[in-house]
């Protein structure tokens, strides 16, 4: 999605910027080609009857496009012919300038240009491939630490109060870590955010292996998990944000997918992996390596492209032109920022709690976690301990990769058709499998039954790790994408850390099959109230305002972005009105 022609650095993300693109709908696609052509027009100064209603001149309209994008000032300085031509380019999927010209699309019909818009839509961004092994890699650096924390445990003589502090750690500093990670991914960009989790993450990680050294003990290792939980939420924060940026309506959950599927996939053969270093150089050192592989993938890191739309542009505005600052003086900046950002995303986190069908996908994500962590997190492994099934470390491990690789299966064709037939649609389905099969585990009493009900419970987790999160873009408008993506990540986290403690709770003193059923009966209740609250207020996605005359469009720019924002927020408010035509 980037072309060979010299000059400007044209994104797909400003392109679709510039044509007016977001939701891919026939209305939408109809206005984006209509502002084309009126803006050819204009410029021109041709009549309507000169040209058909239903054909455009696509390098001229384009042209003219752009030119009304760019303030006055700023023309004189940016080369619009070379942006106008790599944008038509990416809109035509065109590899250069003589494709183009052979390809006989200067002048289109509607027909032609709406099938254009949407085979660029459905084209899945190459860029994923690379946050896609970041996530691979970072899975099985996660997944190499499984087998070492009972060892840490057993030399440190810990008791399980004090593990369950160790537990606990990482998923509040993953909670209270998503609001400041969303106001930087927001402020900074995706890039450098995604970086400094995983610098966070190699230094907590790393540092673990000193645990067992004379004054350190359980207090560092609490304070090791704290920090990797920061790490960890700001690194998911801008890949998430990164995925969102790089995808459309069109293809949002496709684009997910592989990503929550490499981290699974890495999850599953890290423990082989840590399982090795343990024999071959010891707890210590298998901690250090990991966090050189975590620094290793912040190196790594660097080369992603920036995708922010606000730092994604061809050109700068003489505004934009930085000061220069000193170290000192940027520290101070970030630390303001992250302070103020809890009270801006309260402000944001309220006014989309107002939206009915945000609301629904958040609660729903909520209750989701609260099941998985409960079932799959907590009563499973005492499940595959107890005297009924009495399984081997190996028929153990292997039942845990059995999961891994039925997620990774059944990834890519969860998100087909949920970005075919509906994301609603896949999250109803994957919520009623998902209940099914963790009300089925009580009843179990070899390993082929288990496997049987596992195989469920993988399909339904793998629907539920990547549909909300598409869905989720889909229903915010580009300004509050960061914000909204950080309510659903706390609703989830929060759901994930009482999910645990209350299944622990009933397992002690009920039973593991009462905990079990509860979760199930909380997690149908859940679907059924989110299936009915569909009914009275049908998921949408945000609608993109059409794209105004020259003087109004100077809107668009990052310096005055905020002046159009409460109108966008109260468009958006008020275009819930029907199911999405996919849906």
């Amino acid at each position: 999605f980037r072309t060979v022609v010299a000059g400007p650095v044209v994104s797909k993300e400003y392109a679709l910027k510039i044509l007016g693109l977001r939701n891919f709908n026939e209305e939408e696609i109809r206005q984006s080609f209509d502002s084309i052509r009126n803006s050819q027009l204009r410029n021109c100064k041709l009549q309507t009857d000169n040209l058909s209603d239903d054909i455009l001149d696509l390098q001229a309209g384009i042209l003219s496009l752009v030119e009304s994008h760019i303030p006055s000032e700023s023309r004189n300085s940016v080369d619009t012919h070379k942006i106008a031509e790599k944008v038509a380019l990416i809109l035509t999927l065109s590899d250069d300038k003589s494709t183009f010209e052979t390809d006989r699309r200067k002048e289109m019909t509607f027909s032609e240009y709406n099938q254009l818009v949407v085979k660029l839509g459905e084209k899945l961004d190459s860029r994923i491939y690379n946050i896609a092994a970041s996530f691979l890699m970072a899975g099985s650096s996660v997944g190499i630490i499984i087998p070492c924390m009972p060892i840490l445990v057993s030399q440190l003589g810990m008791p399980s109060s004090e593990f369950g502090f160790v537990t606990s750690a990482f998923g509040i500093s993953k909670l209270l870590g998503n609001i400041p990670s969303g106001y930087l991914v927001e402020q900074y960009g995706r890039k450098p955010v995604i970086i400094a989790g995983m610098g966070l993450c190699a230094i907590g990680m790393g540092s673990i292996g000193l645990t067992l050294l004379p004054g350190f003990g359980t207090p560092w290792w609490i304070g090791c998990r704290l920090l990797s939980g920061l790490g960890v939420s700001m690194f998911v924060a801008g890949g998430t944000m990164y995925m969102s940026d790089i995808s459309t309506a069109l293809n949002r959950t496709r684009t997910t997918a592989p990503v929550m599927a490499s981290f699974s996939g890495g999850t599953a053969v890290g423990p082989v992996i840590g399982t090795v270093l343990l024999q071959y150089i010891g707890l210590s050192r298998t901690y250090l390596t990991v966090g050189g592989l975590f620094m290793a993938l912040a190196a790594l890191s660097s080369n992603l492209p920036e995708t922010s739309p606000a730092m994604n542009q061809p050109y700068t505005l003489p505004s934009e032109k930085k000061k220069t600052e000193s170290t000192s003086q940027q520290l101070y900046r970030v630390m303001q920022g992250t302070k103020d950002s809890f009270g801006v995303s309260w402000t944001a986190w309220k006014k989309l709690w107002k939206g009915p069908a945000l609301r629904n996908i958040v609660l729903l994500q909520g209750s989701f976690w609260f099941v998985l962590s409960g079932s799959q997190m907590t009563l499973l492994p005492l499940l595959l301990l107890s005297p009924t099934l009495q399984l081997s470390s190996v028929e153990i491990g292997s039942s845990f990769a059995f999961m891994s690789l039925v997620s990774f299966a059944a990834s890519q064709p969860s998100a087909f058709l949920a970005d075919r037939y509906g994301k609603v649609s896949n999250v109803l389905a994957g919520c009623s499998i998902l209940a099914v099969s963790v009300a089925a585990l009580p009843y179990v009493s070899s390993y082929t039954s288990l496997l049987a009900a596992l195989f469920p419970m993988a399909i339904g987790s793998t629907v539920m790790h990547s549909t909300p999160t598409a869905l989720t873009s889909d229903l915010s408008s580009t300004r509050q994408r960061s914000q909204a993506l950080s309510l659903l990540r706390t609703s989830g986290d929060t759901g994930m850390v009482a999910g645990a403690i209350c299944a622990g709770f009933i397992a002690s003193v009920s039973s593991i099959e009462h905990a079990f059923l509860l979760n199930s009966s909380v997690l149908a209740c859940s679907t059924a109230v989110f299936a009915y609250a569909q009914r009275l207020h049908p998921s949408s996605p945000a609608v993109l305002h059409p794209i105004q005359p020259p003087h109004h469009q100077q809107l668009q720019h990052p310096e005055l972005m905020h002046k159009a924002t409460k109108n966008e927020d109260l468009n958006h408010l008020s275009v819930q009105k029907n199911e999405n035509k996919r849906s």
